[in-house]
């Protein structure tokens, strides 16, 4: 009989063995950890890249409805002046921007067959941006009035005299001609259209004087004028019909 308490020969061949075992099965061990790391971190990756689209979608639905916010505030101002307006009106939409640095011209989406005609003035909600000068079937080309074949009479709100802005190419600035020391213009004087000439209605803003120089031995003076209209940014316009249009 065995005394108790004492090793048997198998339990002790078992402990000598137990590390062999371990041995044995670690490769499988380290193969099976190994293959769920492998795809603990490619479900990771998966997971990151779904992650990163749905940020980017986000992103472009959110800059999306940022532009259609601006564009609403932007109709609703035009809408607002429309009561203020006596001339039939009809809202138009920028198709293009000329890229030629020395033209300044868009396309809107309104044509001759929403009765749009050469000459028409075009306005944003914060003053005139220019006329018609090419009517298509639905669209026209307007030539904007920071181009420098572009002029348009106008007269000082604040003491009624009257000169003539005309543009320098640049689409910040544009320049008052024909006016002399003598003559009371000042900066921040605003200048509106003066409705001589007939194409333009009297009274819509153009342009405030930003710089007054008179140089010696010149008769006229430098006088640069910020257009009103926001010709960089405006997505729609206004197309005016003068209640005398030009035959």
């Amino acid at each position: 009989m065995q005394a108790t308490g004492s090793i048997s020969y198998r339990e002790k061949m078992s402990w000598i063995a137990s590390p062999f075992y371990f041995l044995a099965d670690l490769p499988v061990e380290l193969t099976e950890s190994f293959q769920f790391f492998l795809s603990s971190k490619q479900s990771l990756l998966n997971e990151s890249k779904e992650l990163r689209l749905v940020n980017l979608q986000l992103k472009s639905k959110l800059q999306r409805f940022q532009t259609l916010q601006n564009e609403n505030i932007e109709l609703r101002k035009l809408l607002d002046i429309l009561p203020l307006l006596t001339e039939k009106t009809q809202v138009a939409r920028l198709l293009n921007v000329e890229v030629n640095p020395f033209s300044h011209r868009i396309l809107i989406n309104k044509g001759k067959n929403q009765g749009i005609y050469k000459g028409q003035p075009v306005m944003d909600a914060n003053g005139v941006m220019g006329r018609v000068i090419e009517p298509l079937e639905n669209s026209s080309e307007v030539l904007l009035i920071t181009d420098a074949k572009h002029a348009i009479p106008v007269f000082n709100l604040r003491n009624g005299l009257r000169s003539i802005v005309k543009g320098t190419g640049i689409s910040t600035k544009m320049q008052l001609l024909h006016v002399t020391d003598t003559q009371d213009f000042k900066v921040g004087d605003k200048l509106v259209t003066s409705g001589l000439g007939g194409q333009f209605p009297a009274g819509y803003p153009v342009g405030r004087i930003i710089s007054i120089q008179f140089d010696p031995g010149k008769p006229f003076g430098h006088i640069k004028i910020r257009p009103s209209a926001a010709l960089n940014a405006s997505r729609q316009v206004l197309l005016i019909w003068p209640l005398e249009q030009p035959g």
